[in-house]
């Protein structure tokens, strides 16, 4: 497969904190040592997501938290820009956010002029409300200026271990009930898992305590540490 983003300016479309380093954190570094550029766009401030912290916290001291967690992680990757929208978290898929969300990403790519987009596939890998959402509003943004949309998938082999992974995610209201489905990878980024591993790290407030990526099954977790694949 080959690399026809790297080096590249690049603009990545999430839904919460974190979503760019687990999810693309080693491209988004070897584009960066590629000579590229990289813009970051990120919806929420993940407030929901308090399910992994040790200490209790407000939404609000969340938002804090999880704010200075994404500055440290995309400034270690080289991020060029990072642009926090402040929408609600959970709530993307709403007409009004999304509509929100449009408009002000379409503004961002507007000045920033991508060779490229980046962002979640239709299911959103986990089948998340808001990263499906990100995932349109990607999809329009990258018609609307005629650049190629790349999205995050898996390869087939490993299909069945992150389903097992996601399955019980199912029953919160914060996820579609769809079936889980994968877009067949035509690129693959080769990364170092070091370098995985340390942007994972940035964001303590989601791995209670464990380190990243420890909670997937082996085998999708050594593999998850040695590339990205993505669909376009």
């Amino acid at each position: 497969m080959n690399h026809p983003f790297l080096g590249k300016k690049l603009l990545i479309i999430t839904a919460h904190p974190d979503d760019e380093s687990f999810g693309m954190g080693g491209t988004i570094y070897k584009n960066n040592k590629a000579g590229g550029k990289t813009a970051v766009i990120c919806a929420t401030l993940g407030e929901k997501g308090s399910s992994h912290l040790k200490v209790p916290a407000t939404e609000a001291e969340l938002k804090q938290i999880r704010k200075k967690e994404i500055e440290n992680a995309t400034h270690y990757m080289g991020v060029e820009k990072l642009f926090l929208l402040n929408l609600p978290d959970g709530k993307l898929h709403l007409k009004k956010y999304t509509s929100l969300f449009s408009r002000k990403a379409f503004a961002i790519a507007s000045h920033q002029k991508p060779d490229a987009i980046l962002s979640f596939g239709a299911y959103g890998m986990s089948g998340h409300l808001d990263h499906i959402t990100a995932y349109r509003v990607a999809k329009r943004i990258a018609k609307r200026f005629r650049v190629p949309l790349f999205t995050l998938t898996i390869p087939p082999a490993l299909v069945n271990d992150f389903i097992a992974r996601i399955h019980l995610r199912r029953k919160s209201p914060h996820y579609t009930k769809q079936k889980p489905f994968f877009e067949t990878p035509t690129t693959k980024i080769p990364i170092d898992p070091k370098i995985k591993i340390r942007v994972g790290k940035f964001h303590i407030s989601q791995l209670g305590g464990k380190p990243p990526f420890s909670a997937f099954p082996p085998k999708l977790r050594r593999e998850r540490l040695k590339a990205e694949w993505f669909a376009g």
